[in-house]
Order: C-alpha cells, then structure tokens, then sequence
C-alpha cells in the first residue's frame, strides 16, 4: 500500500526470479520490524507515561 501511495511507477516491483533483494529481505522481514517499530514505540510511550504521573505524585512541575 505504501508503495501505490507513494511512486507513481512501478520501479518498486521485483521480479523474485532476478532480483536477490526479494531473497535477501522478504515480506515476513518488514512485517516483523513493522511490529517491532510499533512495539517500541508502545514501550516507550508507556515507561515515559510511568515517569511523568510518579514525578507528579511527588510534586515535581
């Protein structure tokens, strides 16, 4: 989907037969760090979240 939004041609399509890169980093790869991106984020949202009501409950502005 990014790719239809984003290019205007079709460049961004490979052919697994003579492309490696199809080999190289397949679907499942950027499926996988998409999920990972996304987890970090939450984590981090979360722990900075922790932070700031702790340093609120003490009294710190």
């Amino acid at each position: 989907m990014f790719h239809k939004l984003m290019f205007d041609n079709d460049y961004w399509i490979f052919n697994p037969k003579i492309d490696p890169v199809i080999t190289m980093l397949p679907e499942a790869f950027f499926f996988h760090a998409g999920l990972m991106m996304l987890a970090l984020i939450f984590l981090s949202s979360m722990l900075i979240y922790i932070i700031y009501r702790l340093l609120r409950k003490k009294g710190v502005q």
